[in-house]
């Protein structure tokens, strides 16, 4: 195999150094002891290395910044044909961050040639796949990304099943697409009991998800109630406060309070999650509450329309 498809620009590394900073960095807004589930952004360094061990060296010098020496190491490894496959699958992390995409997904092809059985590959195809949905503007385009980063985790998922962002997004897409799309609330039920046997404790709150959208409420209150006590959240707010909305919906006051303040607590930096907390406070008819928790909201971003529009509706009402 020609050497030229492994050719690295010391601007790509450069990146890279940049990038390495990045990996793993907790948001400030983030509680400390919480374990907060979201889309997976990247392939961690330790995957890397605990795939393809003779990329430490390589590693060591992009994290001294020593790009030149990160360059010829690379190039090396290639030359030496030794883990050509993780050789492209972290150039093509660098491409990816510096939009190249068409160029990303035509090196991760050229890595899962190389090694189709690896699954690290298919989750950085995934990750290309999920960024090109989202630069895409139109639906059917967006679909078909959508397709095609949900059959690359499935294969991921298939090759490594102890890979938690392989079985998140892959239940999600279950949970989220409608039954003509191919979505599937039984099968996504099924993915989150096969984590919870291997041990994930994420796991109970995508089964709650499930058992919620199945309507078996008892089911998923316990599970939601487990989340908590286990300091599980989903970052994007969607677990805990359909959780709070179905509570109100079972005229299950105590959960519903129970579940937006957890809202809270886990993402105090977001103005729905007061929202929400305000909603409940008009449901049991607790105005004065509700009043303040939507001017939470507003400190918390001034422009947020729910809130504006439920505290106009109830000044209007004094």
């Amino acid at each position: 195999m020609s050497t030229k498809m492994f050719n690295i620009n010391i601007s790509s590394i450069a990146t890279l150094v940049a990038l390495l900073t990045m990996f793993r960095t907790a948001s400030s807004q983030d509680v400390q002891g919480v374990i907060y589930l979201d889309q997976p952004k990247d392939i961690e360094m330790g995957l890397y290395l605990s795939s393809w061990p003779s990329l430490q060296e390589c590693i060591s010098k992009l994290q001294s910044h020593d790009t030149l020496a990160a360059e010829t190491c690379l190039q090396n490894l290639t030359t030496q044909g030794r883990d050509k496959d993780g050789v492209l699958n972290l150039l093509t992390q660098v491409q990816r961050h510096q939009g190249n995409l068409d160029q990303a997904w035509e090196t991760i092809d050229k890595a899962i040639e190389l090694s189709p059985k690896q699954h690290l590959h298919y989750f950085q195809k995934a990750l290309i796949a999920f960024k090109q949905r989202e630069n895409s503007s139109f639906f059917l385009s967006q679909w078909k990304w959508h397709i095609r980063t949900k059959d690359a985790y499935e294969q991921a998922l298939a090759l490594e099943p102890r890979m938690l962002p392989y079985r998140y997004y892959v239940f999600y897409s279950y949970i989220n697409t409608p039954a003509i799309g191919g979505g599937d609330k039984e099968k996504a039920l099924k993915i989150a009991q096969e984590g919870i046997d291997l041990g994930f404790r994420e796991c109970y709150l995508m089964r709650a998800d499930a058992y919620r959208v199945l309507d078996k409420f008892p089911d998923a209150f316990r599970d939601y109630d487990t989340s908590i006590a286990l300091r599980i959240f989903k970052k994007n707010l969607e677990s805990f406060r359909g959780a709070g909305y179905a509570a109100m919906d079972q005229k299950n006051w105590a959960r519903a309070k129970r579940y937006f303040d957890y809202l809270i607590e886990c993402r105090a930096d977001r103005p729905d999650s007061y929202d929400c907390l305000g909603d409940y406070f008009l449901a049991v008819g607790d105005t004065v509450n509700a009043i303040k928790a939507f001017e939470k909201a507003l400190e918390k971003n001034p422009k947020f329309e729910p809130s504006t529009e439920k505290l106009r509706r109830l000044k209007r009402k004094e």
